[in-house]
């Protein structure tokens, strides 16, 4: 999917949950997936292929494959007009080493590539 069409499935989440969502935040991505300090560090797949979300050890945030599985749209955070943003965590052709050099690149924003995909942050307000 598009970054376009991520966000717009966001905003959907929104509507139906009746609760803010959107994409994650390069913060909100490293809360979630760590920010390596070594090349072991980065859980790259090592297969040919994606694998289900749930077939690895959760990683220090408690999620799956958030390095090296396929990189995740992050959310634009100035919400400009701009024809590039950002994803990030790679995807299982990277190698640590890659990942390591540049863990969130850039794109065009209607790029649909089988290599990115995205995840829903989701505002749960507490009692």
């Amino acid at each position: 999917v598009s970054h376009a069409d991520a966000e717009a499935f966001a905003l959907r989440v929104s509507w139906l949950l009746g609760v803010p969502s959107q994409l994650p935040t390069r913060e909100q991505f490293y809360a979630a997936a760590g920010k390596p300090t070594s090349l072991a560090e980065f859980l790259v797949q090592s297969k040919t292929t994606t694998v289900p979300v749930t077939s690895a050890t959760a990683g220090p945030g408690g999620f799956f494959h958030l390095w090296g599985n396929v990189s995740e749209w992050l959310a634009n955070p100035d919400r400009n007009s701009s024809s590039e943003v950002s994803h990030a965590g790679g995807h299982f052709l990277d190698t640590a080493t890659s990942l390591a050099k540049k863990p969130i690149r850039k794109t065009h924003y209607n790029d649909r590539n089988r290599l990115i995909g995205f995840r829903v942050v989701i505002q749960i307000s507490q009692p």
